[in-house]
């Protein structure tokens, strides 16, 4: 990753935790859920990210943890996005009206583990049969049927 591009990034976003993760060079930025539309239209606009590669989620028990990839096909360069979401509610601000491509990535987070993507347009389950109860990979779930 080219440091004058990380540098910029930092730039763009000076009140943000930007850090350049060591294993793969991806340069995460980790927002607050009130911030995370926000500094993503930036990634897109200002610095040309604008291709969503992927969204996941992962339950920490005190939180859970959903990282947003987005890259410039022009270039290569790729940024990863995260914010935590946080009981009662695990509610974050869906990126889907930025990044169509996050669409289904959100609604499987949603599904499997619980976090509610404020403004998504079609958040309903995408993996579990509709009645089902609960989100299963959540470390607290516990079966509704405890024989399924």
């Amino acid at each position: 990753m080219d440091e004058r591009w990380i540098d910029a990034l930092k730039q763009a976003l000076p009140d943000e935790d930007v850090v350049v993760n060591a294993p793969d060079g991806i340069p995460t930025v980790i927002v607050p859920c009130e911030r995370v539309y926000a500094v993503a239209q930036l990634l897109r606009d200002a610095l040309g990210l604008a291709y969503a590669r992927d969204v996941a989620a992962v339950d920490w028990e005190t939180h859970i943890s959903v990282s947003y990839l987005v890259s410039d096909v022009r270039t290569g360069r790729t940024a990863k996005l995260v914010v935590h979401a946080h009981a009662p509610d695990y509610g974050v601000p869906s990126l889907t009206p930025l990044y169509p491509g996050f669409d289904w990535g959100e609604r499987e987070s949603y599904d499997l583990l619980g976090v509610h993507f404020q403004g998504h347009p079609n958040l309903t389950r995408i993996m579990m049969p509709d009645e089902w109860v609960g989100h299963p990979l959540r470390k607290n779930y516990e079966p509704y049927d405890p024989e399924v």
